[in-house]
């Protein structure tokens, strides 16, 4: 553990400009946009298309090639590259070629390399229409009846985020220089597992889209090896983060949480316990599920409850006053929700 006291880091601007509130008025501006279809001109960049298409190889379709009224934006980026850029140009209703080449290391490997035909046609093509800036759009999306009014106050929201985005900008150049400052041998199955859970739980949001993690690497030419190198840097920054903050906790001796927890439950401390027991009062059916979501949720207060004692501490100890008023995850995946496989590991971690 390097030296946690003294720490300095550059403040974080907490100053709302105008561009700040331009750009909050043309996010409301895109988020109430009507998509109008478009007659007698072609697919422009940017406009959202409903396509219908069939992929072959030597003139033989290939499974997974297929799709019909497939809702694309063209310059999104969510086909191969080369095949939206093709579409440009072309009406609905048009029936026409586009010609790629898979990636050598698309992860079919059937696919990699080869050339392809994909005959399409576009079905609908749409473009946003954006509201005006004007009274009229201040009243529909907010309580104020001028644009003067709902500015004014869209100021006020912007300076308490970008206070808290401040805070949390502040907090995460402490740790990240901690973390330069200290010495850490993580193993690659420790690293491994942290990928896992990422790359797991980003199938998990495509899957709410309607698309599964296959089709998603299907479509971006991405192999499973590519996903997780991805996520890697992301994993190994949550494994250092959390390291050090319970160092911190070690070196000032912040109660550690499962004695705590345990104790809380059952009366008892974590070293009266083996790990066969632990996960048997865990994952019991008997005396009923219902300890085990007591227990959960008694870590996952415990453990946010640390979190904060962790980032308080280490804004008391630097140069740094701005205060922190509300909770503030270690990063968006040290969330507090696991599975029980990552449950397990955590408790055994502290």
């Amino acid at each position: 553990l390097g030296e946690y006291k003294g720490i300095e880091v550059a403040k974080a601007d907490e100053v709302v400009n105008d561009d700040d509130i331009a750009s909050a008025l043309k996010s409301e501006q895109e988020k109430n946009a009507r998509l109008i279809t478009v007659e007698g001109r072609p697919v422009e960049k940017g406009d959202n298309i409903s396509l219908d298409f069939e992929g072959s190889i030597d003139g033989v379709p290939f499974n997974g090639g297929k799709g019909e009224d497939y809702p694309l934006v063209i310059g999104s980026g969510a086909f191969i590259p080369g095949f939206e850029d093709q579409i440009i140009g072309h009406n609905a209703g048009e029936d026409f070629n586009v010609n790629i080449t898979f990636p050598e290391n698309y992860q079919m490997k059937d696919l990699a390399g080869k050339a392809a035909v994909f005959a399409c046609k576009v079905k609908e093509i749409r473009k946003k229409e954006l509201p005006e800036l004007d009274d009229d759009f201040a009243g529909e999306i907010s309580e104020f009846e001028t644009m003067a009014e709902y500015k004014e106050d869209l100021k006020k929201q912007l300076a308490e985020a970008k206070a808290k985005r401040a805070a949390t900008e502040n907090e995460n150049a402490i740790v990240d220089k901690l973390i330069e400052t200290s010495t850490m041998d993580i193993p690659d199955p420790m690293i491994d597992a942290q990928v896992e859970g990422l790359v797991a739980d980003y199938g998990r949001r495509m899957q709410s889209q309607g698309i599964s993690l296959d089709q998603y690497l299907q479509i971006t030419g991405m192999t499973r090896e590519d996903l997780n190198n991805q996520f890697k840097p992301q994993a190994l920054k949550q494994i250092k983060t959390r390291l050090v903050l319970e160092e911190v906790a070690k070196a000032e001796n912040i109660l550690t949480l499962p004695n705590r927890a345990v104790k809380t439950l059952t009366g008892h401390k974590k070293e009266n316990f083996n790990d066969n027991e632990i996960i048997e009062v865990i994952t019991s059916d008997n005396p009923s599920s219902k300890l085990k979501e007591i227990f959960e949720k008694e870590y996952q207060r415990s453990f946010k409850e640390i979190v904060v004692e962790y980032k308080r501490l280490l804004l008391q100890e630097s140069n740094v006053t701005q205060k922190v008023d509300s909770l503030i995850e270690i990063s968006s995946k040290d969330e507090i929700r696991f599975s029980k496989r990552e449950f397990l590991q955590n408790f055994k971690d502290y």
